[in-house]
């Protein structure tokens, strides 16, 4: 992996890890995980996960990992959104 790739990546992960907030990570045999995402290293992400897998830390590691993406609060299903996410009204 290129310098800038790596940076790209530590940024990224380092920005996830000190925000707390809940991520979700797909890996390439298409299971989901979620959690908040503790520290990383240059093979393995750290994830405290959430949802019935117990306590403590899960070890990932990247070669594993397909996505990993910010988890938001979407709106109640009865909500109808716009494209943009904007708000319309009850369906």
């Amino acid at each position: 992996m290129t310098t800038d790739k790596k940076l790209t990546e530590d940024t990224y992960l380092q920005a996830l890890a000190t925000g707390k907030n809940t991520v979700s990570i797909w890996l390439c045999n298409g299971v989901r995980l979620e959690g908040k995402l503790h520290s990383s290293d240059i093979e393995a992400v750290f994830l405290e996960p959430h949802g019935g897998y117990g306590e403590g830390l899960m070890l990932v590691m990247k070669a594993q990992i397909s996505s990993i993406m910010p988890t938001s609060k979407r709106p109640n299903r009865s909500t109808v959104c716009n494209f943009d996410g904007v708000m319309l009204g009850k369906a």
